[in-house]
């Protein structure tokens, strides 16, 4: 869960992946302006990054013919 203390904004996912990772930018936006970690957030619902090597971690191995479905929910509320 995400919170916004100033506008109580709340975001919340609910999802099957075991985890989620968090990355924050570090990039040149148009002319030249420049964007650090509190300009964005990406979340991205996934397996643990290691799970291969962990026999306790859910599997991320696949064969032919196997189908992957998973479903993530965003929900945005005000505190």
């Amino acid at each position: 869960m995400l919170n916004h203390d100033g506008t109580r904004r709340v975001m919340q996912i609910l999802t099957g992946q075991p985890s989620i990772q968090r990355s924050t930018p570090l990039l040149k936006g148009k002319i030249g302006a420049g964007y650090d970690c509190f300009h964005g957030l990406c979340l991205e619902t996934k397996h643990h990054s290691d799970s291969v090597h962990h026999a306790k971690f859910p599997t991320t191995i696949f064969r032919p013919g196997e189908t992957c479905r998973s479903v993530s929910v965003h929900q945005f509320s005000k505190q």
